[in-house]
């Protein structure tokens, strides 16, 4: 496979730097040539300027590593990637290496709620875009591409390069399973309390993500992206703590009445 390069450079950084990626004819690498920028460079952008820096970062639905190898090379000490798929799986691998990354752990799992078997389907009309395989249903799917589903809970606990380490972002874009992701990563961000980049694509799914994590004390204060992706940030302990007691008084006057 050829692969193509592209010099990143910003006022914010010292000098710009070379990056390499695969020449697949595919939307997400389509835009970066074409561009000669990193994809949704507006989200990274932001990222860089909001998020601090030398913490743990996951990519979450990593694809080909184009927010992995950002993370990586600009803020992260450590970035630890998740794509199921395995064709994407093995790029990511080779552009982590072409790039010359050695703080990148790179996973093959479905990140969902429980362990178990899942199954990778290409939408009926998506081909030449790689970024919206949309697991689908469990191990007797037809069609598609088997992978193993874990918690981001369960992964952690045991991958000793996060041990000890402060998660500072976690970046979701696994079309339209994002709940399930969140429901097997309650206690890490609870613990860690990182500033959260979710893809989010409709208004309902977006409402019931905002309601939750309104109750684990995040707000969201940003929207990027031509696929709308919300940055959640942690609100202070003493904000989160007032408006859960606002929020129990307002359920008892509603009671009430």
């Amino acid at each position: 496979m050829e692969y193509f390069e592209i010099e990143y450079p910003s006022s914010k950084r010292a000098q710009s730097r070379t990056f390499f990626f695969p020449g697949i004819d595919d939307h997400i690498t389509n835009q970066i040539r074409q561009r000669g920028s990193f994809y949704e460079s507006d989200l990274l952008e932001h990222v860089f300027r909001t998020v601090p820096r030398h913490g743990i970062f996951l990519d979450i639905g990593a694809n080909i590593g184009n927010h992995t190898v950002f993370f990586a090379a600009f803020m992260a000490k450590q970035v630890v990637s998740f794509e199921p798929h395995p064709m994407l799986f093995g790029i990511l691998e080779e552009v982590i290496r072409r790039n010359g990354l050695d703080n990148v752990t790179c996973l093959e799992l479905a990140l969902s709620s429980h362990s178990g078997k899942g199954r990778l389907v290409l939408p009926q009309g998506a081909q030449g875009n790689y970024g919206v395989f949309t697991l689908s249903g469990g191990e007797d799917t037809p069609g598609g591409v088997e992978v193993s589903l874990r918690s981001l809970d369960e992964v952690l606990a045991s991958l000793s390069e996060v041990a000890g380490e402060s998660i500072t972002a976690i970046k979701i874009d696994v079309e339209r399973t994002e709940e399930e992701v969140l429901a097997g990563a309650q206690k890490t961000i609870a613990e860690h309390r990182p500033h959260l980049f979710i893809e989010i694509q409709e208004a309902d799914r977006r409402e019931r993500i905002t309601h939750e994590l309104a109750d684990l004390g995040y707000r969201v204060v940003g929207c990027f992206c031509a696929t709308p992706t919300y940055h959640f940030a942690p609100w202070s302990a003493t904000k989160h703590f007032l408006f859960r007691v606002k929020r129990k008084l307002a359920a008892i006057a509603r009671r009430k009445k």
